[in-house]
């Protein structure tokens, strides 16, 4: 047993040795402190320091460390301020490690001064995980194997970044929704397994899922690889039957059940004719049914009557397999006479007696050819009019005993041809030449005439003679003969208007009046008649009341859009206009000049023609406007002003005048035109210059 050998530190020693001190009277309270506290991250095989060296009082403590876990970690300086240790290697998760600081005081007389303290430290694993790999020995991706094959599975691709040993398990994984066919793993802990691929239901095979696991003691991988297994196809047998005669027409049936699959799958089927004539019609035959029906066919061709029809069959695999069956066809059809009327033949009567029939029926038979047919009567005979004869036929072919055809049809002689109708070609365009339209007579020119009968009335709407309006009118004609077959033709009969109607003024103004504004006539009105048309609406354009020449138009359309115009043309004359008076002067060139803000008397007279008028409606406005005082060349003559009286304009009665107060601006030196304007128009006007 080794002895325990305690060392103490110098300092403490040093304490022992030395003389006694006198006990300071306090002691500094010790204090345990790590720094760094807490420690985590580290790696395995690293040196981790433990430091005490803070801990209170500073640089007077003794310090001791220890380890808290089982089994104890080696610490290096256990016994100083500043220990280490290694840190060890540890599992997948990390492990922690803790460790305990004890201080005591080193003051003399403090022994008692006693402090601990705990720390941690992590140490992180640095494993790394294998790297799994998993393959089909023999294969490559993806992995496929027929049914019975021994496979060899192989994880020899594995490795361990570490470089460790590993471990293997191989294990297969079936999905309890998708089952799969479970197999024995042989050497399932090898680093290779093997399997026998079990046997599959062609063509469906199924894919089946292997894990390998791999370890490192501490850390594993897995991965899967999957394997497809195959089935193996057998070919199958095809199997027919068919009957060895059939007759035209009925129906046959050849059948394919008795094929097989050896592998017990599901077979597909396809029929066709290998050999003819004659030809089945398969349009209308499921050709991939076990067992094929339809109806014999017609012979068409001797002395072809046998067919072949081949059978093959498919399994899942696409392995097929052929067979083949022969049926003879038996002929049971009649030849077919061609020619036939499958109506009554009805022929135009040529005369009263009737009329000659001629026919040339045929029989031809589908399988011997052309055959002779015998009618009775005869073709070419007179078949008498209005009776129904009946015209019997036959035709047999060459087999034993002959197919005979039957065939009859029925003559009748009628007469439904319609007399000959004769018509005029179209009439016109004709003038309209009365109300309405025009009067067109045409009865010479229409006629009808009949085989059987000779000449017939012919009836015609509208009648000859009739007024037919503007425009295009179809005349319907018809004739029937004694056995009411009727013929019916039309024409054409266009009527035209192109004349206009006749205008004619009504009212007060001629052509080429006169008038004084205020004494024109109230708008005259017009009439219009028309040929065709009769009378029409008319209007007149052009009135006019003011000043100046006039030119009125009366204008009329017919309903055929003809436009008929006549026109007169007067005069409105305008009033007269005499002034200003004095003291204005009106002379040319004179620039009457007037004190500003003073009254001027506009002194005038109206006339229309020689009519004086004196209601001072008759005056529409006077009015002034500024003008440039350079604008009027000449003299310039005052204007004796008056006194400051009412601007309103008035008829003077006594004076036999208009009077107007101008009352001008008081503004000097500027120039003015006093214009004043009647109701036609007319306008005098005098210039005026303020002082």
């Amino acid at each position: 047993m080794k002895k325990r050998v305690s060392f103490l530190p110098m300092a403490a020693i040093l304490l022992v040795a030395a003389p006694a001190l006198a006990a300071p009277s306090t002691c500094q309270k010790a204090q345990a402190i790590i720094n760094p506290g807490n420690q985590v991250g580290v790696k395995p095989g690293s040196t981790v320091f433990l430091d005490g060296t803070n801990s209170n009082p500073k640089d007077n403590v003794a310090c001791a460390w220890r380890s808290l876990d089982s089994p104890a970690i080696t610490i290096s300086n256990q016994n100083t301020c500043n220990a280490t240790f290694t840190a060890p290697e540890v599992g997948p998760s990390g492990q922690t490690y803790n460790f305990e600081l004890k201080v005591t005081s080193l003051e003399t007389g403090c022994s008692s001064q006693v402090d601990t303290k705990t720390t941690s430290v992590s140490v992180l694993n640095t494993n790394h995980p294998p790297v799994a790999s998993a393959a089909v020995v023999g294969g490559v991706l993806p992995y496929s194997v027929n049914e019975g094959a021994l496979v060899t599975l192989d994880a020899s691709g594995s490795s361990d970044p570490d470089g460790g040993a590993l471990s293997y398990s191989w294990t297969q994984i079936i999905d309890p929704a998708n089952p799969v066919t479970a197999v024995t793993i042989n050497n399932p802990g090898g680093i290779s397994a093997t399997f026998t691929a079990p046997p599959e239901q062609y063509p469906n095979g199924e894919t089946l899922r292997f894990r390998l696991t791999v370890s490192d003691g501490y850390l594993s991988n897995a991965t899967d690889v999957l394997v497809q297994i195959v089935s193996v196809n057998v070919a199958p047998t095809a199997k027919v039957s068919c009957p060895e005669t059939v007759n035209e027409g009925d129906p046959i049936t050849l059948k394919g059940q008795d094929s097989s699959d050896p592998d017990g799958g599901p077979l597909t089927y396809q029929w066709s004719q290998l050999e003819g004539l004659p030809n089945a019609d398969l349009s209308q035959t499921d050709l991939t049914a076990s067992q094929m029906a339809f109806a014999a066919p017609k012979l068409s061709s001797f002395p072809y009557d046998k067919m072949s029809f081949g059978l093959t069959v498919t399994d899942n695999g696409k392995l097929t397999a052929d067979a083949s069956c022969q049926v003879k066809v038996n002929d049971i059809t009649p030849p077919v006479i061609n020619g036939v009327p499958e109506v009554e033949v009805v022929k135009e009567a040529t005369s009263a007696a009737g009329a000659a029939a001629t026919f040339a029926p045929t029989a031809h038979d589908a399988y011997y050819g052309d055959v002779d047919v015998i009618c009775d009567p005869v073709t070419g005979s007179t078949f008498p009019l209005d009776v129904t004869t009946t015209v019997k036929c036959s035709a047999s072919d060459l087999a034993t005993p002959p197919n005979k055809a039957e065939a009859s049809f029925t003559v009748k002689v009628v007469d439904t041809t319609p007399p000959e109708l004769t018509l005029p070609g179209n009439i016109g365009p004709t003038e309209g030449n009365t109300l309405g339209g025009a009067t067109i007579n045409y009865a010479d020119a229409v006629s009808a005439l009949d085989l059987v009968d000779g000449k017939d009335a012919v009836s015609c709407l509208p009648t000859s003679g009739a007024v037919f309006p503007v425009g295009a009118t179809t005349v319907n004609c018809s004739a029937s003969d004694v056995h009411k077959n009727q013929a019916s033709g039309s024409f054409l009969v266009t009527v035209k208007d192109t004349t206009p109607p006749a205008v004619a003024f009504a009212g007060n103004i001629a052509d080429g009046d006169s008038f004084y504004f205020g004494q024109v006539p109230a708008a005259p009105t017009c009439t219009a008649n028309d040929i065709v048309s009769g009378a029409v609406e008319c209007q007149v354009s052009g009135y006019s009341t003011l000043v100046g020449s006039h030119t009125m138009t009366a204008t009329a359309k017919d309903k055929a859009g003809n436009t008929g115009t006549s026109t007169r043309t007067y005069t409105t004359e305008p009033w007269t206009l005499k002034g200003f008076y004095n003291p204005v002067v009106m002379t040319s060139g004179t620039l009457n000049t007037a004190k500003g803000g003073s009254t001027i008397p506009l002194k005038f007279e109206v006339f229309m023609g020689s009519t004086e008028l004196t209601n001072i409606s008759s005056v529409s406005s006077v009015q002034t406007q500024v003008i440039g005082c350079t604008t009027v060349a000449g003299t310039e003559d005052p204007v004796e002003a008056t006194t400051t009286g009412s601007t309103a304009l008035r008829y003077d009665t006594t004076a036999g005048q208009f009077v107007f107060n101008w009352q001008t601006p008081k503004t000097p030196g500027i120039c003015y035109a006093v214009t004043v304007t009647t109701l036609d128009g007319s306008k005098i006007i005098a210039n005026f210059k303020l002082k």
